[in-house]
């Protein structure tokens, strides 16, 4: 279970004074229902609770990334050279043929979230790699802010210094600083590339003003509005109007929503095939990102290419992934129905994810049936010790088991800060129900009381 002493105290101070609290909960709640409306539809689920990482427990987080980091860059230089390794991959040609234009740089993954199942102790497993239009600092930041100012985290602050991750001036930093790396140069302008209709729009407006405020021409661009002339791509933002020459993107946009516009977005795609720009990330960041990497990293194939140690690090934390190919595949997951879960080799936001515990033994049967061969994989279940947080029911706080999802976010393959999601169902994520849990540094300052 991942709880440390100042989850403790800080459950156990809010308990001890419940009324106190609880009407401070609702004011926050009450009073930042805009404030919350991140994304369309309802306000962001928080609780009166945070997730509190203490030094020992990012370090561990910079090691796992790196790990990981060095991983993706060897999977990714096989997948280059060697066209049956692509194979397992399962990609399409289309996919394939965007993989293989070189982007003028080397890192797999310039921005990217990776999720684990979190323990403390060096006890934890990976849920999921997002590294294709990775995404939620926006949300972390302004949760954050919120809970920060309630009177629960002020009391805390007495005896312990309180930080929130800064996910947004570090990554405009991580990618101006490559662009520099790679021309010699800081660009001169900027856009954030996604299509007008699944634009984060909040979240893309504050990355426009942290661009600019460090003396960066941004633009939030459609790739399907922009024009290619003479060597030179232009990005013109839908809110404004205003037409750009672009040096670097940042690229938000999803390698599935690209693909299924290709044809509309042929300017875009030319300029990058001749690194008229550069673009961060590339479409290689799709090998890392792809639900059937779990599966790619335990082959026999990729595990020879790795050291001892990474080799180590895979069998211990990338939980055993197969894929559904032969009948014999269906009756192992039919039969070990609360040992699986069932994910399409591509796909993003928790979509088509089934899980044999949600399900019983006929309705499970039936779903696995009717799958289609050599477009799902089968992943073994992880149970992640859950970890009590405080919620609000019939307006007082009880105390729950929740499990959670903590997503490491990586700029350049370093360690940036953290994202978390708890909940009470198989699967944590925005398409069911949870919560958003900010996430914060802490460190029990000199003198602090025991």
């Amino acid at each position: 279970m991942f709880i440390n002493e100042f989850t403790k105290d800080y459950i156990r101070m809010v308990m001890g004074q419940p009324r106190y609290y609880e009407q401070d909960y609702r004011g926050i709640m009450e009073r930042s229902e805009n404030k919350r409306r991140l994304i369309p539809g309802d306000p962001i689920p928080m609780t009166y609770q945070g997730f509190y990482f203490e030094e020992e427990d990012e370090a561990f987080f910079r090691s796992i990334l790196h790990t990981m980091a060095s991983i993706g860059h060897k999977v990714t230089a096989k997948f280059l050279e060697d066209p049956d390794y692509r194979a397992s991959f399962h990609f399409s040609k289309a996919l394939e043929d965007l993989i293989l234009i070189d982007p003028g740089y080397t890192t797999p993954v310039p921005v990217g979230r990776y999720d684990i199942f979190y323990n403390g102790d060096g006890d934890f497993q990976f849920c999921e790699l997002n590294t294709d239009g990775s995404s939620a600092m926006n949300e972390d930041r302004v949760l954050g802010k919120l809970l920060l100012k309630s009177k629960a985290m002020e009391a805390m602050a007495g005896d312990w210094e309180i930080a929130r991750y800064s996910l947004f001036r570090p990554l405009v930093e991580a990618l101006t600083g490559e662009y520099k790396r790679l021309k010699g140069k800081l660009p001169q302008t900027v856009a954030i590339v996604d299509f007008e209709d699944k634009m984060t729009e909040k979240e893309f407006r504050h990355f426009h003003e942290v661009f600019e405020k460090e003396g960066f021409d941004c633009t939030l661009t459609d790739p399907r509005t922009m024009e290619y002339r003479e060597g030179v791509l232009y990005g013109t933002d839908p809110y404004t109007g205003r037409e750009a020459a672009i040096d670097l993107v940042y690229r938000r946009m999803v390698t599935s929503d690209f693909l299924d516009r290709i044809d509309q977005c042929q300017d875009f795609l030319q300029a990058y095939k001749d690194q008229a720009f550069i673009s961060m990330g590339s479409f290689r960041s799709q090998i890392m990102h792809a639900k059937t990497i779990f599966k790619v990293l335990h082959d026999p194939g990729t595990l020879e290419m790795l050291s001892p140690m990474e080799r180590d690090f895979v069998k211990a934390h990338v939980p055993l992934t197969k894929e559904i190919l032969t009948q014999e595949d269906k009756d192992r997951v039919k039969a070990e129905k609360d040992d699986w879960i069932l994910k399409p080799y591509n796909s993003y936001a928790s979509q088509g994810i089934l899980l044999g515990r949600e399900h019983s033994r006929e309705e499970w049967a039936k779903i696995v049936d009717d799958l289609a061969f050599d477009e799902y994989i089968y992943q073994e279940y992880i149970d992640v010790d859950p970890t009590p947080f405080l919620y609000m029911e019939d307006y007082e706080f009880k105390l729950g088991d929740f499990g959670h999802v903590i997503g490491l976010f990586m700029y350049m393959e370093e360690f940036a800060g953290v994202y978390a999601r708890i909940g009470q169902s198989g699967i944590i994520s925005g398409a069911r129900d949870y919560f958003s849990a900010p996430a914060f540094r802490i460190k029990r300052k000199i003198g602090g009381a025991k």
